[in-house]
């Protein structure tokens, strides 16, 4: 049963990705060939994160692995999975950054309204079919931010975008953490400790992207 609302989920995750990848594609005023630029770069960090998962999911039952790899690579991965996950992500990110290889702010730029988009779809999925009540929060969450993403892009500062963006997304989760039992991301429990500690770090990091452009 468990294995079947994960595939049901990873098929609706994949629908709703099409889907967000799709509307950005229409939506946004730049080039064919930098939007597919864009989204080139996208999808390799994102191909990159779900093979993270499937590392983090081994790293964090290595003795089970070690016995029995298939019990392993069979069985769903976990919250604590897609965190350590987010963190490889993360310092491939910062890598590929630091050596000259990736520009990060058109990376994030292109990733904010995909995100967003396919969040709301994949929610608005698991309302319909899964019947799922706890995904209405989720729901008006990222409609809120993407409404707002499209009303100030244009607007404000960079900088400024990524930081209303941040701090949007990390109220509002961390609120609906104190309204419900529970809070998932794409299927994945999202724990206070997490969304709080990714708003710092992320924080961190544009105040310091800042401080650069300002030198």
């Amino acid at each position: 049963m468990i294995l079947t609302t994960k595939i049901y989920a990873i098929a609706m995750i994949l629908i709703s990705m099409i889907v967000a990848i799709a509307i950005y594609y229409i939506m946004t005023n730049a080039s064919k060939e930098e939007k597919r630029k864009q989204l080139n770069e996208l999808t390799s960090q994102l191909v990159n994160f779900v093979l993270y998962i499937w590392l983090a999911k081994i790293l964090l039952n290595l003795s089970l692995f070690l016995e029995d790899p298939l019990a392993v690579l069979a069985y769903p991965s976990n919250g604590e999975a897609f965190y350590l996950a987010t963190l490889f992500t993360v310092i491939t990110i910062a890598i590929q950054s630091y050596r000259g290889k990736l520009q990060v702010i058109p990376l994030v730029l292109t990733f904010i309204p995909v995100f967003l988009i396919s969040v709301f779809f994949f929610e608005f999925l698991q309302l319909t079919i899964m019947d799922d009540l706890f995904v209405i929060g989720n729901i008006i969450v990222s409609g809120l931010l993407i409404v707002c993403y499209y009303w100030v892009h244009e607007k404000v500062s960079v900088d400024v975008l990524l930081m209303v963006m941040l701090a949007g997304w990390s109220a509002g989760m961390l609120a609906l953490t104190l309204i419900q039992p529970f809070v998932t991301l794409f299927d994945y429990l999202m724990k206070p400790w997490f969304i709080g500690l990714f708003f710092v770090v992320m924080f961190s990091l544009i105040l310091l992207k800042r401080k650069r452009w300002e030198n």
